[in-house]
């Protein structure tokens, strides 16, 4: 005949099967996580109480086509740069996931901000960046687009080549939200030779009460570099949707020599391409 566990079996029965709850719960929080990124980022790190919380997160890495950089020699496969030419809706996740880095003053940050002050309006009256960290900028591989769409108009600059940036971001001009109001910010950052990571920092006045919000991309810097001479990059990739005269449509992504490649207004030659060609 057996016998009942005794209290000592049952608390290790309990913490074991709440301790596999609790990892299940982590997992399936993970996953969902991964699967939305900014969404559920910019909802589950809203501070409660704050009188201006931080509703959305977007970085437009700009040129509706998007010209990007990356660290190191990147070689995509031919069936990766055809789906790229074939499926342009997935082009920018696509560079996302592999690590683009966007262009100095053709990436835009959009922060959208949300009034939530039961006492009145909030007022955002400025902004300066955080953690900031710049090295020389990337010279690996460059994804150029001969033509793209308008990026939005950018209502805060950053001048990353100075060593300290103005919290007077918005040219003293300050923006009043009521509760329930959102606003979105269009920020840019220019720099002329360098690669930068950072965080921006609102200013904010409800009432007489001064407080700021840090914003990141999900947990990590905002990134960007400067767009060097073609010639300054080991690998260029050269294609996407061209919106100029004469050359309209979609055109597939060739590999070009960077000591060749001029940019010279005739963007539907492929002179000077290794024709696809994934591999130095």
């Amino acid at each position: 005949m057996s016998s009942s566990p005794g209290p000592e079996e049952q608390r290790g029965a309990f913490f074991h099967s709440k301790k596999f709850a609790l990892w299940v719960g982590a997992a399936v929080l993970g996953a969902i996580l991964a699967a939305v990124g900014n969404k559920i980022y910019t909802e589950v790190t809203k501070d409660r109480g704050a009188p201006v919380r931080v509703n959305e997160v977007y970085v437009d890495l700009g040129d509706e086509t998007r010209s990007v950089a990356y660290e190191g020699v990147f070689t995509p496969s031919n069936e990766a740069l055809r789906e790229m030419t074939e499926t342009p809706h997935v082009q920018e996740e696509w560079l996302r996931k592999t690590g683009a880095v966007g262009f100095s003053k053709t990436q835009k940050i959009k922060i959208t901000l949300g009034g939530y002050w039961e006492d009145g309006e909030a007022r955002v009256t400025g902004a300066d960046l955080v953690d900031k960290h710049c090295e020389p900028a990337l010279r690996g591989t460059r994804f150029q687009s001969p033509g793209g769409g308008d990026s939005p108009i950018a209502e805060v600059r950053f001048d990353l080549d100075k060593s300290a940036v103005s919290t007077d971001a918005f040219d003293k001009m300050q923006y009043a939200l009521k509760k329930g109001e959102p606003k979105t910010f269009a920020i840019e950052t220019a720099t002329e030779s360098q690669f930068c990571e950072f965080k921006i920092k609102f200013h904010i006045m409800a009432g007489s009460d001064p407080s700021t919000i840090i914003v990141d991309d999900a947990g990590r810097p905002f990134k960007v570099t400067a767009r060097l001479p073609f010639d300054r990059y080991r690998v260029l990739y050269v294609g996407g949707t061209a919106r100029e005269e004469g050359c309209m449509g979609s055109l597939p992504f060739y590999r070009q020599d960077p000591q060749l490649y001029a940019d010279n207004g005739d963007h539907c030659s492929q002179a000077g391409s290794l024709e696809g060609k994934t591999t130095p």
